[in-house]
């Protein structure tokens, strides 16, 4: 780039992230990492886990080479209600020492369910469905949460269990 009478190269960066979010012992569960590698700078990286436990109760983790407080470990948790969040985090904040910090957000008309929460949901009314071999039921409702969250791996299996027994008992 060129001002005035003087000539100098725009900072460039490649940056590059990956997320999963899915299920994890019955309870959502997201993983991140990202990194950026600037052309005039040093290569950063994250890396940050988020537990959301018993629909109310969020758990987090994370560690940051690079912020805007500074680089360390941030702990934080989190409690969720219908109309309203509290967050509360703990982290370094370089040379300024440890900083803490308090969210509070209001939601305002109707949230939409997780879509994980919902597969799960489906999930456990099949099982229900399944222990009282009402095994049409259970396949229905196994069907929903895979039509849901189609790496629902449990409701998979359980849809291929249940569609064997129901082959079992029905006559051909």
């Amino acid at each position: 780039m060129t001002f005035d009478q003087e000539s100098f190269g725009l900072p460039r960066a490649v940056a590059a992230g990956v997320s999963w979010t899915g299920v994890w012992l019955g309870e959502q569960l997201t993983v991140a990492m990202d990194g950026e590698q600037p052309n005039d700078g040093k290569q950063t990286f994250g890396a940050g886990v988020e537990l959301s436990t018993l629909q109310l109760l969020i758990l987090r983790g994370g560690y940051t080479s690079q912020g805007d407080l500074g680089s360390g470990l941030r702990l934080g948790a989190g409690l969720r209600f219908k109309t309203i969040q509290v967050d509360y985090s703990f982290g370094s904040s370089g040379d300024f020492g440890q900083v803490q910090r308090i969210g509070l957000t209001f939601r305002f008309g109707t949230t939409p369910k997780n879509p994980l929460v919902l597969a799960q949901d489906w999930y456990q009314q099949g099982m229900r469905e399944y222990r009282r071999a009402h095994y049409s039921e259970a396949l229905i409702d196994f069907n929903k949460a895979l039509e849901i969250d189609p790496s629902h791996p449990q409701a998979l299996a359980m849809m291929k269990k249940t569609y064997e027994n129901l082959k079992a008992i029905t006559p051909q």
